[in-house]
């Protein structure tokens, strides 16, 4: 909720853009959604299916061991889902993408979240394939709008989640 509340900070005192008209720019909030839900579904699929590769191994490896050791319920999945959905769309593709630009704000985001290594081209790999999808993601939120874009991380985050969860399990 801090990227939520920081990203509507900046975009209030800084720009000339309000808060409220990030929801109302773009198509009906059910296409937004249907197409969100749409695209993070599938491009958390081909996501996962990268990491089932031979040579990923060890990467999947690392994520799956951290999320297990956490041990969250489906519930805290979905929370967190849906939390990292609303706070970084907000934060990255409302605020920062304004100010920065698509390209940059991608590869920072992706960057953050330690998917580009220059010392591990397994996760470089998968962080550059990430990069693509966010860039994806940048460029259909400027048609779709703000909803799109949270409902694709969403879905995103809780498909290749869930995954990991599911495989834990198997």
């Amino acid at each position: 909720m801090g990227f939520s509340a920081l990203g509507f900070s900046i975009l209030y005192f800084v720009s000339d853009i309000r808060p409220e008209q990030l929801f109302i720019h773009g198509c009906s909030p059910f296409e937004q959604t249907a197409a969100g839900l749409a695209y993070g579904l599938a491009t958390g699929f081909i996501a996962w299916q990268l990491l089932k590769l031979g040579f990923m191994q060890r990467v999947k490896n690392f994520y799956g061991k951290m999320l297990q050791d956490l041990n969250f319920s489906w519930l805290d999945i979905v929370f967190l889902s849906l939390c990292a959905g609303i706070g970084e769309e907000i934060l990255f593709r409302a605020c920062m993408q304004y100010y920065a630009g698509i390209w940059i704000t991608s590869i920072v985001f992706i960057a953050i979240h330690g998917y580009l290594n220059p010392k591990n081209w397994r996760l470089s790999i998968y962080g550059l394939s990430m990069t693509a999808v966010i860039v994806g993601l940048s460029y259909l939120f400027e048609e779709l709008g703000m909803i799109f874009a949270i409902s694709a991380h969403f879905a995103i985050d809780l498909f290749l989640f869930g995954k990991s969860e599911e495989e834990r399990f198997s």
